[in-house]
């Protein structure tokens, strides 16, 4: 729609990206627009520093640091 496409996206890594970025940047860091957001995401995603399940090892350190635990059945 933004004419904005993600290279490197895994799976549902998008998702957890916009949720994070809804939930602590938007309307702050971030201007609060679906232009914005979209870039945000696109930059995370996109990282040219980044590497391969950057995303997910955020989500797992973000699990465990808050002490939830995970049933990695449900997973496999």
């Amino acid at each position: 729609m933004n004419g904005i496409t993600l290279q490197y996206n895994k799976l549902y890594d998008f998702v957890y990206v916009a949720n994070m970025c809804k939930a602590d940047f938007l309307g702050n860091a971030v201007p609060n627009d679906d232009v914005h957001l979209c870039e945000y995401i696109k930059h995370v995603i996109d990282d040219p520093d980044g590497y391969d399940g950057q995303i997910f090892n955020r989500w797992l350190s973000d699990i465990e640091g808050m002490h939830i635990p995970v049933d990695w059945s449900e997973f496999v």
